[in-house]
Parts: C-alpha cells; sequence; structure tokens
C-alpha cells in the first residue's frame, strides 16, 4: 500500500513539474517575442529561441496573424540561441505557399536521416506572398542559422546583418572522467539544395553589416527596392488618385441612381411625363404635357 502511494506521489510530483516546465517555457519564449508594424507597412518578428512548437505554437500563429496583411517581413534573428528544429519548420511553413523541403538531419549512430518539411496547414496567416528580411549576427547559433540558412537557399528571404556562429551539427554530452564532460556531434544537418550545411563556416549575409545596423538596413533596402519597383512603373504612383476617383465615381452614381428612383417614386408616371415633354415642343400639344405634369406632382 505504501509502495503503490509512493508511485502516485511520485506521478503527481511528475505532472506538477511538467506543467511547471511547459509554463516556464511558455513564459521564456511569449517574453523573448516581440511583434509590431514599423512604418511603411513593414512587419518585425523577434524571438530569441525556437521552443517545442506543440507548447508555443499558439503563441507564433497569434504573432503571424497580427503580421497578415503587411507589405513586406522583418524577422531579427540576431540574438536568437538556436532550439527545437520542429519549430524551425513550423515558423518557416508560414513562408511558404506550398510544402516545401527544408531541411535533413542525418543521425550518424542511427544511420538515419529526417526530412524537414514546410507544412501544408498552419493555424497562423501565411505571408508566402510578402518578401522577408533575415537579420543575423555573430552570436546567432544553431536553429536560428538553420532557419536562416535554409531560407537563403530557398532565395524565399534575404540574410542582412553579420555572418552567424557556424554550428550545424548536434552534440551530446560524454563523461571522461570525474571532472570533465566533452561533447561530440551525433548528427549533421544536410541542406537538400547546397548538399552541405553552414558547419564551422556560419551562414555568410547577403548585405553585410554590423548587427546593430541590420534593422536599418533592412527599413531602407525595402523602401529603396519599393522605390525602384514605383519608377519601373510610373503609372503605380497614380493608383491612389485613381482609387479615389474611382470611389467618387461610384458614389456619385450612386447619388444619381438614388434620385432617379425618387423623381420615378415621387412623380409616379415618369414616362408619360417623358413622352408628354417631346409632345410639349407642338404648340397644340403644350396643354397635354402642363395637365401631366401637374397630374404627376
Amino acid at each position: 500500500m505504501s509502495l503503490l502511494r509512493s508511485l502516485e506521489n511520485y506521478c503527481a510530483t511528475c505532472s506538477i513539474n511538467i506543467t511547471r516546465l511547459w509554463r516556464s517555457r511558455i513564459w521564456e519564449f511569449a517574453s523573448s517575442i516581440k511583434v509590431e508594424r514599423l512604418p511603411s507597412n513593414i512587419g518585425y518578428l523577434k524571438f530569441n529561441g525556437f521552443q517545442d512548437p506543440e507548447i508555443c505554437g499558439p503563441t507564433v500563429a497569434a504573432a503571424m496573424n497580427f503580421l497578415a496583411h503587411v507589405d513586406a517581413l522583418i524577422i531579427d534573428l540576431r540574438d536568437n540561441g538556436g532550439g527545437d528544429p520542429k519549430m524551425v519548420a513550423y515558423i518557416s511553413s508560414h513562408l511558404f505557399a506550398e510544402p516545401t523541403h527544408l531541411n535533413d538531419l542525418y543521425n550518424r549512430k542511427e544511420d538515419k536521416t529526417t526530412e524537414f518539411w514546410s507544412l501544408r496547414d498552419v493555424p497562423g496567416a501565411r505571408l508566402a506572398d510578402k518578401p522577408v528580411f533575415a537579420l543575423t549576427s555573430k552570436r546567432a547559433f544553431s536553429g536560428a542559422e538553420k532557419f536562416a540558412y535554409n531560407l537563403k537557399n530557398l532565395e524565399r528571404a534575404t540574410i542582412i546583418g553579420e555572418t552567424t556562429v557556424g554550428g550545424a551539427h548536434p552534440v551530446s554530452g560524454h563523461r571522461i572522467d570525474d571532472h570533465f564532460i566533452i561533447d561530440a556531434p551525433f548528427a549533421r544537418a544536410i541542406n537538400p539544395i547546397s548538399k552541405t550545411n553552414w558547419e564551422g563556416t556560419g551562414v555568410a549575409p547577403d548585405i553585410k553589416v554590423p548587427a546593430s545596423e541590420a534593422l536599418d538596413a533592412a527599413k531602407r533596402w525595402r523602401r529603396n527596392k519599393s522605390k525602384r519597383r514605383d519608377d519601373e512603373n510610373p503609372n503605380k504612383r497614380f493608383e491612389p488618385l485613381l482609387a479615389y476617383w474611382r470611389l467618387a465615381f461610384s458614389v456619385a452614381f450612386l447619388r444619381a441612381l438614388a434620385g432617379f428612383f425618387f423623381a420615378a417614386s415621387r412623380f409616379g408616371r415618369l414616362r408619360a411625363l417623358a413622352a408628354s415633354f417631346t409632345r410639349a415642343f407642338r404648340p397644340d400639344r403644350f396643354s397635354d404635357f402642363l395637365n401631366h405634369f401637374r397630374d404627376g406632382v
């Protein structure tokens, strides 16, 4: 009986500890995430780690829904230390319209390769048609590097900032004596496009600037790109004015239409009145016109 009670107490303690762990991870992720709309309708998303999507997925979905109608997206990875590869795929899924092969992970001990694809269905809004800029630094590591490396090779994002740390091989700890533990790689990432990874080299940016200037560089690059596109299509600058005149014309038309039906209801025999009007130009029929007009009023 005491053994059973001890087992029950142990299970209850485990449940409490797991709940606390989940809450702490949710709080850690939620407190590190920052989402806002910048001027020129540019979305900004910053988070410092990739937590389990089973726990923190709803937070990502809420952030993506907030950014659903931006014209471009900046993802800030400068302080991101990595995390769960499933969250890397989960966040990436919001940037692709169709399932896309992102990355592979080869486990040497198991001699097994696990493929990571973007998901077909995600609860948050997709920004598949929006330009993406990823900010990197010398501190960005592991999962943050994988995220940037995948998007760069898929030509889905412009990488701005500094070359990252260069950690692509997951490691596990092995005790070698009472005082030391050695971390040894047990797997390696393989990109389906480059057939290699960023181990030891890091992810090189497309636009190299100091990390502290990366955000301003991304905003400036976006504005310049929009300006070049407007210059290539000069008619686009008149689209707001055209839209205004279309709206004004629509309102005027609706008012005229409403006035027409009001006049029809007010005068009743509008067709007869119009016919009498045409006949009124004949002197011998002018009295008929006056009678119809008087009767209609």
